[in-house]
């Protein structure tokens, strides 16, 4: 997936390029706007992660990655930008999650006595910049939108074990830090004099290390632009 989606952002990249200079540009082509999303984003985990795992229980246990953390966030984005012309602009964005958790419980041989417990809470904002490339349909209020750009992504994760069998408990706190390369396509409907409508699917490439928990962030979104 990751590497189908770098494709097609690399194939965005002499669009976006003559686009920019279809239009020279001058102060009464260029539009600012501000623009809230709802989004709804879904992290590629490293199937590495997800491999034997005791959870201090002296058993070893063949865990999916997907079970030990559930990277299914719902937040929002907060965006910025300009639009040079009728083909072209750039946009700045800043993103935030509420947390998502999981919880597995562990049992003996038998299956009948719990003897462990593991829970996970993880989240993550993000900032960058992309790049628009927009295609109007003629005598439309409405665009396709291509994009590509960068992103500084920080997932935090908090895990716990508790081992019933000695009654103690272990706390586990991490940061990743990572940065992606985005790309997505969508489109846009301005609906009244200032006000615009847009849905996005965009995906973010990160350069995660072996043992990083997720390798790419899938992001679905939402919302209003208001341009001034």
């Amino acid at each position: 997936m990751k590497i189908s989606y770098i494709a097609f952002g690399l194939a965005l990249m002499p669009t976006i390029a003559s686009a920019a200079s279809e239009k020279p540009i001058t102060q009464k082509n260029v539009k600012a706007y501000i623009g809230w999303d709802v989004n709804w984003f879904n992290g590629n985990l490293n199937n590495k992660l997800g491999e034997d795992f005791s959870a201090g229980t002296g058993y070893l246990y063949n865990v999916n990655s997907d079970e030990l953390i559930n990277p299914k966030y719902i937040g929002f984005t907060v965006n910025a930008g300009a639009k040079i012309n009728d083909y072209f602009g750039i946009e700045t964005f800043y993103q935030n999650t509420g947390n998502s958790k999981s919880t597995i419980d562990f049992y003996d041989t038998l299956g009948t006595t719990k003897i462990s417990q593991y829970k996970s809470k993880t989240s993550f904002w993000a900032f960058g910049l992309d790049a628009l490339g927009y295609l109007p349909i003629t005598d439309s209020k409405f665009s396709f939108i291509g994009s590509l750009g960068l992103g500084y992504y920080n997932t935090k994760g908090t895990f716990d074990i508790i081992n019933y069998v000695y009654n103690i408990s272990e706390t586990e706190k991490d940061t990743e830090k990572n940065i992606g390369l985005r790309i997505g396509f969508g489109g846009q409907y301005d609906f009244a004099e200032h006000w615009a409508a847009r849905a996005m699917i965009k995906y973010a490439a990160l350069n995660s290390d072996n043992d990083d928990a997720v390798d790419g962030v899938l992001d679905i979104s939402f919302g209003v632009k208001y341009i001034f």
